[in-house]
């Protein structure tokens, strides 16, 4: 039984993160993509903070310099939402739902397609 609360869980979650696309498309379009994805941001990041708080984790990475970790959120975070912001402008929910689920794939199928071993 306990396992059936999990998987209850993870389903909910999925749809969740399911219809985070089709949510954006329609947020986009009443307004600014760069303002819209800044304040989302910033609401996550107040929101792991507050959960860390709560928690009592602490917040320090040890070992890596400060410097990846910035690189990491700008290319990792910053842009990819910005550039799915203004893309999902562009075009409807369901192209970019397909999109980005092919994305990993296609990462999955390049070693294959090109004679470079990654």
């Amino acid at each position: 039984m306990a396992n059936a609360k999990v998987y209850s869980i993870l389903v909910f979650v999925m749809f969740l993160w399911g219809m985070n696309v089709t949510w954006l498309k329609v947020i986009v379009s009443n307004g600014d993509p760069l303002t819209i994805q800044t304040a989302r941001i910033f609401l996550a990041a107040i929101t792991i903070f507050i959960i860390l708080k709560l928690t009592k984790q602490p917040l320090y990475v040890k070992g890596m310099p400060f410097k990846y970790i910035l690189i990491g959120c700008f290319f990792g975070v910053i842009c990819h939402h910005v550039f799915l912001a203004y893309g999902i402008v562009q075009t409807t929910a369901m192209k970019t739902a397909i999109i980005s689920g092919l994305i990993h794939f296609s990462r999955l199928s390049l070693p294959y397609y090109s004679k470079t071993r990654l």
